[in-house]
């Protein structure tokens, strides 16, 4: 739990910081890598095996898992952003979550010896495919998700919102209609009566 709390407090602190971007780009981006690494402990701890998308160590609590699939789903999110705004392209091993420049490097580097799967055939993968995936995990495992530290901004539909956002920016706009279409909105009536005092 303590590894969860590290994450999302990098998390939130490198939001605080875009207020100043362009001051602190070198500090969120850090900050934001920090929060990927304390994530990744956590999927260490319960043994996450990337092919059945499981903790084989029953150790750590439901609730925590999805807590960090949802947080990587922002990390990841928004480190794809970076890539799109930069018009480059980041690769991370789904095995330890370390980024890399190149999927070549990245395949390099990631450990050669692990088995690939039917559900992955690719050890390497763009920040955009892990933020779709871990969200894909976190939405799958709780459809009415609710971050119970930031109820109102981590969500089920803030999640379908990331996944569009995301969707728009690799231009499959169907996706991004049908995560839209996902999001639980409550309607509101608001009436506004104008009076002309003059």
């Amino acid at each position: 739990a303590a590894y969860l709390g590290l994450g999302w407090t990098k998390l939130y602190q490198a939001k605080e910081l875009s207020i100043s971007p362009i001051d602190n780009f070198n500090s969120m981006i850090s900050l934001r890598n920090e929060a990927l690494s304390y994530f990744s402990l956590i999927l260490d701890e319960c043994d996450y095996d990337y092919c059945s998308k499981t903790c084989l160590s029953e150790d750590i609590p439901e609730n925590i898992i999805i807590d960090t699939f949802s947080g990587l789903s922002y990390t990841y999110g928004i480190l794809s952003l970076y890539d799109e705004f930069y018009s480059e392209n980041s690769y991370s091993c789904i095995i330890d979550n370390q980024i890399f420049d190149t999927p070549e490097i990245c395949n390099a580097s990631c450990d050669q010896g692990a088995p690939l799967c039917e559900s992955e055939l690719i050890l390497c993968k763009s920040m955009s495919d892990l933020a779709l995936s871990f969200s894909e995990l976190t939405l799958n495992r709780d459809s009415d998700y609710m971050f119970i530290y930031d109820v109102n901004t981590i969500n089920a539909n803030s999640l379908h919102m990331l996944r569009a956002q995301i969707f728009v920016n690799l231009l499959d706009f169907d996706s991004a209609e049908d995560e839209i279409l996902s999001m639980e909105i409550t309607n509101t009536d608001i009436t506004f009566n104008l009076t002309d005092t003059f």
